[in-house]
C-alpha cells in the first residue's frame, strides 16, 4: 500500500526537515514501513507530498502510534492522505 501524504508548508525551512526527520523516525519505529521520498510539486497550491509504503492499513496504524509530532496549523494549514492500495 503506498500513502501520499499532500501539506502546505507555511513555516521555516528547518521546522520542514524537522517534520520530514519525525516521519522517518516514526517508519524507521514501525516495521513493514519503507520511506519513498519527499516530492515538491510545480504549479500545485500545496508545497510538498511525502510517500511512504505500508504493509497494510493496520501497519500504518501503528506509524501514527510511533509518529510524535505536534502539528501547528499556522505553519501546515492544510494536510491530506491518499493511499493506493
Amino acid at each position: 500500500m503506498i500513502v501520499i501524504q499532500s501539506f502546505t508548508w507555511q513555516g521555516t525551512p528547518e521546522g520542514l526537515e524537522e517534520y520530514i526527520s519525525a516521519f522517518k523516525k516514526a517508519i524507521a519505529d514501525t516495521p513493514d514501513t519503507k520511506y519513498i521520498g519527499k516530492y515538491s510539486p510545480v504549479n500545485r497550491w500545496y508545497n510538498f507530498s511525502i510517500f511512504a509504503e505500508f504493509k497494510d492499513y493496520q501497519v500504518l496504524e501503528k506509524l501514527r502510534g510511533n509518529f510524535h509530532y505536534k502539528r501547528d496549523r499556522k505553519t501546515m494549514p492544510f494536510m491530506e492522505e491518499e493511499f493506493f492500495v
